[in-house]
């Protein structure tokens, strides 16, 4: 369906629907949030949180695809983080990981900068939907206590910037299908970083998120959620940092720009 709305342009609606229809397939087969931490999540709450969780994940990707390299190479390093969980419980969800991590990285030698072939809305969507099912199978009871909260930091960076640009365009009224030049991304390099640089800086920060997942399953008892916490808590933090360096670099061109149009009308 996302090949097909790559060459018809298929309204918002129609995509939200097709979403929902391949998030029910998961969840009414019973892969599913089925607590966070000791706390069991009412069957029909967790049904609720699985859909939300799938078609929520779907859209980011989608969304975070904005420079050449950052969303296969974000999915590519969430999936080794996938595989190393499953490696020790579930081997064969390990190994459906690893292939998906083959199949991004023979992607990215031709999508890295400059890019010379790009996944459209039929690869981010494609890799949405990997990444936000492909948690849902069960392995140990230390890794389902804590696995909420695990897949809310590792696809942190798309989610949050996701939740950033709804609740930017309902402030301005605007459809929140509507596209901007206002993502994470685009703030980077409004503060002067090229799109590699920002590739890399993305990258990087999506590593470490990635180790922490890994050092946090490692810690029976609340050790973990408290590693989980400030992790997500530091991402947040860092978002808003970015945020508001790219309103004063926004404000600091626009000065510059009007004391230049001044100065020319003068002459």
């Amino acid at each position: 369906f996302g090949i097909i709305d790559d060459f018809k342009n298929l309204k918002a609606s129609l995509k939200l629907f097709v979403q929902i229809i391949a998030a029910c397939i998961i969840v009414f087969t019973n892969h599913r949030f089925t607590c966070i931490g000791s706390f069991e999540i009412p069957k029909v709450f967790s049904f609720m949180l699985t859909l939300g969780w799938i078609i929520g994940v779907i859209n980011s990707f989608n969304l975070i695809d904005g420079i050449d390299g950052l969303c296969a190479g974000l999915s590519s390093l969430i999936a080794i983080t996938y595989s190393m969980i499953y490696a020790r419980n579930a081997v064969h969800s390990a190994t459906i990981c690893l292939f998906l991590v083959a199949s991004l990285l023979g992607f990215l030698l031709y999508n890295k900068p400059k890019a010379k072939i790009f996944m459209g809305d039929g690869g981010s969507q494609f890799l949405g939907f990997m990444i936000a099912a492909l948690p849902l199978y069960r392995t140990s009871a230390n890794f389902e206590s804590k696995k909420f909260l695990l897949m809310l930091n590792l696809v942190a960076i798309p989610t949050i910037d996701c939740i950033a640009a709804i609740i930017r365009r309902l402030r301005e009224h605007r459809g929140i299908m509507t596209p901007d030049r206002a993502h994470i991304h685009h703030k980077l390099m409004n503060m002067g970083f090229n799109s590699v640089q920002v590739l890399i800086i993305l990258l990087f920060l999506q590593t470490l998120i990635c180790a922490s997942c890994c050092f946090a399953l490692y810690f029976q008892g609340p050790s973990g959620f408290v590693i989980l916490v400030a992790s997500y808590a530091v991402i947040i933090v860092l978002f808003s940092i970015v945020h508001y360096l790219n309103r004063r670099a926004l404000a600091e061109k626009n000065k510059t720009e009007r004391i230049a149009s001044e100065t020319f009308d003068r002459n």
